[in-house]
């Protein structure tokens, strides 16, 4: 198990890095795909198998619902169709890696914070890189903040759905710590993260703020001394934000604000688009990657209009367009499931009494709160295939089977020294 927990790390480079920025010939060798394949394998060699779930079947399911889709719709497959096929499919694959390899808790706690430590990395890196002017790797304008090494996060829009899932993570551990220096650490950590997403102004990560905003507080409602916090944190925040920020989030202030914006407007029209294209093949859908051709070929519009070329702008839609309501339907059963799942994970660690129940049932209420922002901010941004949202999947089931397993293991530990303390007393009466 060693071996295939080296090779997820290995994996794990290439989806935070994109060496290839830097050397070209890497692309054509298909690195991530070797070591993907090799992390698997070594799992199966290991003996691994992945928490009984439903999760699995379903995503297994929705990979062939995409798949046959994308040749039953009345649009034919395209390039792009094959490439974003073969995006699910790499997600989908990191959702089992990942199932199969953090079987036990040593493991899980590495890899957990083996990801938050490269998400920093990238989040510090990108932030001094372009405060100095210094841009992406991707030569993408500096104006929003990307991915500096172009990994995960080469637009705005996913860099910031990305972080605002990791962001609740340094909060939760913030919580529990009496170190000075720890507590520095990670209240560091999420002021890198938060004024990353600020810096890329994406509009659905400002949505998602405000719901993993609104949850905390929610949940800490009975506590004024971090409610008041909490409010003092955002008004300080708000002060030093840049004015192009607010320029961006004013548009969704208004119906007025919304049309006279075009990008804001887009989003309105996209979502009607959408719904005419989901209720026209509701078995089939468009076909994947094939929103923007069904607008031009099957509803008519006019291919030079700028809001044409546009993308949905909410995941949930656009897979409904383009797999139809079996698509949807799946899609929405794994984000639903695994939001249940990730409470009830934060209750079986908060009732264990294991020496690390506590940093496990922190960690479920921070995948928790990243769920929950992430899953808004999508509302707004096609990032069905993000590999986030495979990940926090795998986070949520492999806790949920530490969690059994842990409360199983309790149950037989009381059982076994019920019997003992019974045990005299029955050759008493006897």
């Amino acid at each position: 198990m060693p071996i295939a927990f080296s090779g997820l790390v290995l994996f794990s480079l290439f989806i935070y890095f994109e060496p290839a920025l830097l050397i070209p010939g890497l692309a054509e060798v298909r690195p991530a795909l070797i070591l993907g394949i090799f992390a698997l394998g070594a799992s199966f060699i290991a003996g691994a198998t992945s928490p009984k779930a439903i999760q699995n079947k379903l995503l297994l399911l929705l990979l062939l619902i995409a798949v046959t889709a994308s040749h039953a719709a009345p649009l034919p497959p395209t390039e792009h169709t094959y490439d974003s096929l073969a995006q699910l499919a790499k997600a989908v694959a990191f959702y089992f890696i990942l199932t199969r390899i953090l079987t036990s808790k040593d493991y899980f706690r590495r890899f957990f914070f083996l990801s938050l430590g490269l998400t920093t990395l990238v989040s510090l890196v990108t932030l001094f890189t372009t405060r100095a002017g210094i841009p992406a790797l991707t030569g993408h304008n500096p104006y929003r903040m990307v991915n500096y090494f172009g990994g995960i996060g080469d637009d705005p829009n996913e860099f910031g759905a990305f972080l605002l899932a990791f962001l609740p993570l340094p909060i939760v551990l913030l919580e529990s710590q009496r170190s000075l220096f720890k507590k520095l650490l990670y209240g560091g950590v999420a002021a890198v993260f938060l004024l990353n997403i600020i810096r890329t102004r994406s509009r659905g990560a400002f949505l998602g703020l405000l719901a993993i905003a609104a949850v905390i507080a929610w949940d800490n409602r009975r506590k004024v001394g971090r409610l008041l916090l909490l409010a003092a944190i955002a008004a300080a925040i708000s002060l030093h934000v840049h004015a192009g920020y607010w320029e961006r989030i004013s548009t969704l202030s208004s119906t007025e604000t919304i049309v006279e914006d075009g990008s804001a407007y887009s989003r309105v029209s996209q979502i009607q688009y959408s719904l005419l294209l989901l209720a026209s093949y509701p078995l089939t859908g468009v076909g994947i990657r094939n929103f923007v051709p069904a607008k031009i070929l099957l509803l008519g519009l006019d291919p030079s209009e700028n809001s044409t070329r546009h993308v949905a702008h909410n995941a949930y839609l656009n897979i409904g367009a383009e797999t139809g309501l079996p698509g949807l339907a799946v899609f929405l059963a794994v984000i639903v499931l695994s939001i249940v799942q990730s409470y009830r994970n934060e209750r079986f660690f908060r009732a264990a009494q294991s020496a690390d129940s506590a940093l496990f049932w922190r960690i479920s209420r921070g995948v928790r709160y990243g769920w929950i922002g992430f899953l808004c901010a999508i509302f707004f941004l096609s990032e069905q295939y993000n590999l986030i949202l495979y990940q926090w999947t795998a986070f949520t089931v492999v806790l949920n089977a530490l969690a059994i397993r842990g409360t199983s293991a309790s149950s037989h530990e009381s059982a076994r020294k019920g019997d003992r303390t019974v045990s005299p007393l029955t050759q008493v009466h006897s």
